[in-house]
């Protein structure tokens, strides 16, 4: 099985950081966590996202963050303890 290629993903979050001016806020109320392997997924139900100029509420959103390594880094070697 062949590695995925890291470019679209790097390349994603650099322009996430550098091109990307528009802040959202949320807000709804925690159906489900769990962390797995470092990688965090919450379910959210009636979340509200605000913007300066938008308001958009949906009856459910998931969101799954991870980690950021560096490339020959150990899984969880990034970790920092909340």
């Amino acid at each position: 099985m062949c590695a995925p290629d890291r470019r679209p993903l790097q390349s994603m979050s650099e322009a996430l950081a550098t091109r990307v001016r528009t802040r959202f806020t949320f807000k709804g109320h925690l159906h489900t966590y769990r962390l797995v392997d470092n990688v965090w997924t919450f379910l959210l139900e009636d979340t509200t996202f605000r913007s300066d100029t938008d308001v958009v509420t949906v009856d459910l959103v998931k969101i799954v963050a991870c980690e950021e390594r560096q490339p020959g880094q150990p899984p969880g070697a990034g970790a920092k303890a909340l």
